[in-house]
């Protein structure tokens, strides 16, 4: 409306000038239109949804500050949702709840003694609220930059105990950089949870080494730090994040805690979990609580949670690029590589980096514990990392459940595992008992054939995917499915023709250039999957998963060369993927150079990728093995070790 009266007061000025007056009466129509319209406009912007709010819930909260738009939201289940600029980030449903619990328990119990504790980000303050149950917290601080935020956090009392009525704490309404820039004050616990959002980066300044150096240096001396990162964050800006991470702190720990959050701890002193001082804090009856509810008040089982060290992490990393307040690169990279593919993608990919990071050693516990039970929850979390890794992201778990029972038979404590078998059974039981008739939705119906799909049941998950096809003809997800649904079904030479009727339908998505690909190559068309291949690279750059598919069909080319380049490209995506490194190797071999070869071989046998008896036995190998740089001793030792 104020724009309008302002154009008004031009357009009049005009007319009076000019003498005409049709502008000015026009001028006058559409303020009065807008004046009208106003409450309208307004009654309309309010109905646009968060990214989670559905028209049945019921809103508590919409404010606008000059920060940002804050929704609080009841779902009929009685879950609540908390928005900011329509996003959601944070929340009372049980995966959310884990994370901020996560970020609240675990530095606190990993120092000595918490005593004054520093929260960057308060969101629906349950992470303040777990960190509150501690007695022997004296000063508990938290920064938030939005201040409509701070008045959401007061509608989940219940969840957060009340805590911004808690006399420790103090809430600070600023940015969290600045706060750390300007106080004098030394915290024993720093604990952030900084989001980065498919559609808008922002927070990447709080996701930079120069950020972690400066919370490192208002560390007291046997301080932790804790920062928080998703799943499905995508891998290449994980490695950054971790990169950044480990040069600001001596030690390091880098944990995965089921299912989507990666967590890194920083401190000045190695970081050791004391049993005993873990126990004491349990008889406290609120903070025993709060950890059972999440299978974390075992000490045993949380270090064995620790996927690698800041040694381990240092040689995998490299010389991964660094986020800086200079070069803030995270601010332009995420979204694009969110643009790429979906998040399930993202979640495949961090989760085989975890379990190629996977170290036997689980974090160091002193005081009373046993070693014996702390090996064995090493095996099952190993088991349950893998199976995490094989399934297809985490919401998508069925083809791991041989993995998970070897996991349990080894470790019979771990419920973990025995929950999941269970819900898992009891999800494949409804899968089998689903009614045809039951009216469903697109997504529902995708669902249903996802399931068929990872049980091996390809005929049922087929059909699922036509009801859900003829339900939303331009769902690639689910076309997607249906060629591989024909593939397990043996019908190849549909599933070519449908690949190529998806290719023309969505030119855009990367992954059926790659089914079409593979598809040619099992006709034995070499030539023409490479060229599918190449166009699945080249929409997509970030996926190992398709690089590899073109490394193989160049060797299959017995284009050596271009073929082991096309290795080191996927070894510099994913390290763990497959045996990339090993095939680097084979493919300089067959080019004839047997010095690069053999720094192939030498990254297998320093980063333990393998079996490295191969290298002793394989037929492609022995151009090399009659080389001059081949070291058969150091091999063999190799090979002694790991039997």
């Amino acid at each position: 409306a104020l724009s309008g009266l302002i154009g008004a007061a031009v357009l009049l000025a005009a007319a009076r000038r000019g003498g005409r007056r049709a502008p000015a009466l026009a001028a006058c129509g559409l303020v009065a239109a807008l004046a009208m319209a106003a409450p309208w406009l307004d009654a309309r912007a309010r109905q646009i949804r968060s990214d989670t709010q559905q028209p049945d819930d019921v809103v508590l909260l919409d404010r606008e500050d000059p920060a940002a738009a804050t929704r609080v939201y009841r779902k009929p289940n009685g879950e609540m949702h908390m928005s900011v600029d329509g996003w959601h980030i944070g929340g009372t449903e049980p995966g959310l709840v884990r994370k901020e619990k996560i970020l609240a328990h675990l530095p606190v119990l990993l120092t000595a003694r918490a005593r004054d504790v520093l929260a960057v980000g308060l969101g629906s303050g349950i992470t303040l609220g777990a960190i509150s149950l501690y007695d022997e917290v004296e000063s508990l601080e938290v920064v938030e930059i939005v201040p409509s935020v701070v008045q959401g956090a007061r509608l989940f009392r219940e969840a957060n105990h009340a805590v911004l009525d808690d006399p420790r704490a103090r809430v600070i309404v600023g940015d969290g950089v600045q706060h750390l820039l300007t106080t004098r004050r030394r915290y024993d616990v720093i604990s952030s949870d900084s989001k980065l959002n498919p559609e808008f980066v922002g927070n990447s300044a709080i996701l930079a080494r120069d950020y972690y150096a400066l919370c490192r240096d208002r560390l007291t001396d046997d301080g932790v730090m804790i920062q928080w990162t998703a799943t499905h964050l995508p891998n290449s800006e994980t490695r950054v994040v971790a990169r950044s991470f480990i040069d600001a702190f001596p030690h390091v720990a880098l944990f995965w805690i089921d299912p989507s959050n990666v967590i890194l701890i920083g401190a000045k002193r190695p970081l050791v979990l004391d049993a005993d001082r873990w126990r004491a804090r349990l008889t406290d009856h609120d903070v025993r609580a709060d950890l059972e509810s999440e299978l974390l008040a075992d000490p045993e089982l949380v270090a064995t949670y620790r996927v690698a060290d800041r040694a381990g992490l240092d040689r995998a990393l490299g010389a991964c690029p660094v986020n800086t307040w200079l070069r803030p690169r995270l601010e332009f990279d995420t979204v694009r590589e969110f643009q790429r593919k979906p998040m399930v993608y993202h979640e495949n990919d961090n989760l085989r980096w975890l379990f190629w990071l996977w170290s036997d050693a689980a974090l160091p516990v002193a005081g009373t514990h046993d070693p014996q039970r702390l090996a064995r929850f090493r095996f099952s979390t190993g088991k349950y990392l893998e199976g995490y890794t094989t399934g297809g992201g985490v919401s998508r778990l069925a083809s791991a459940r041989p993995l998970f029972a070897q996991g349990l038979a080894g470790n019979p404590d771990d419920m973990r595992l025995a929950y999941l078998i269970e819900r898992l059974a009891r999800e494949d039981a409804a899968a089998l008992t689903a009614d045809a008739a039951e009216p469903r939705t697109a997504q529902e119906w995708l669902t249903l054939g996802l399931s068929h799909l990872d049980a091996k049941r390809p005929r049922e998950g087929l059909a699922a995917f036509d009801r859900a096809i003829a339900l939303m003809p331009d769902a690639s997800d689910a076309r997607y499915n249906r060629l591989l649904a024909l593939r397990q079904l043996g019908r190849d030479d549909e599933a070519l023709r449908e690949a190529e009727r998806f290719v023309a339908d969505f030119p855009r998505l990367p992954q059926g250039w790659s089914f079409l690909g593979r598809s040619r190559a099992q006709a034995g068309d070499l030539e023409g999957a490479v060229a599918e291949f190449r166009r699945a690279v080249r929409l997509d750059p970030s996926t190992a998963a398709y690089v590899n598919n073109l490394a193989t069909a160049l060797a299959g080319q017995q284009k050596f060369r271009e073929a082991a380049q096309q290795f080191e490209r996927v070894f510099a995506l994913n390290p763990g993927f497959g045996d990339c490194a090993f095939f680097a190797a084979v493919a300089w071999s067959r080019a004839g150079d047997q010095t690069r070869a053999w720094s192939w071989v030498e990254t297998c046998l320093d980063r333990r990728l393998g079996n490295p008896g191969r290298f002793l036995t394989d037929a492609r190998l022995a151009a090399l093995r009659a080389a001059p740089v081949w070291n058969q001793g150091r091999v063999e030792a190799a090979a002694k070790a790991e039997s």
